[in-house]
């Protein structure tokens, strides 16, 4: 049996959401879309795919090769946010809870002593 991913614009007010086409047996790598529609929404600007549509799982950049098939079809939504927050978003890491040394306020997203503070963040998931 073939599963199949599909990408949901998650909002997006222009843009065209890539397809893909390829049929994934379990365990194969997806090879996530880059954003070439050039999706936007007012909510701000494109961040990668969830397969939530309000970040409350793994957040995957485009051309990510860690998302593996399981044994259902997928779909991989457009996760987006203010660039005034980005640079405190990336620099925190999910997986160990630690924090790189940047401590400044992005967009009242505080990035410090390992945890940050969602208040204030826009796009889908923050509100």
């Amino acid at each position: 049996m073939t599963y199949s991913v599909t990408y949901d614009g998650n909002g997006n007010d222009s843009g065209t959401v890539p397809t893909d086409a390829t049929a994934y047996n379990t365990s194969d790598v997806v090879h996530l879309k880059q954003n070439s529609g050039g999706l936007t929404s007012p909510a701000g600007t494109f961040l990668g795919w969830c397969a939530s549509a309000t970040l409350g799982s793994t957040l995957y950049q485009p051309n990510d090769t860690t998302l593996i098939m399981g044994s259902s079809n997928i779909t991989l939504y457009a996760i987006y946010s203010s660039d005034a927050w980005l640079k405190g978003y990336w620099q925190f890491n999910e997986n160990t809870g630690t924090t790189a040394a940047d401590t400044t306020k992005h967009r009242n997203a505080t990035v410090s002593s390992g945890a940050w503070s969602s208040s204030g963040l826009l796009g889908a998931g923050f509100q």
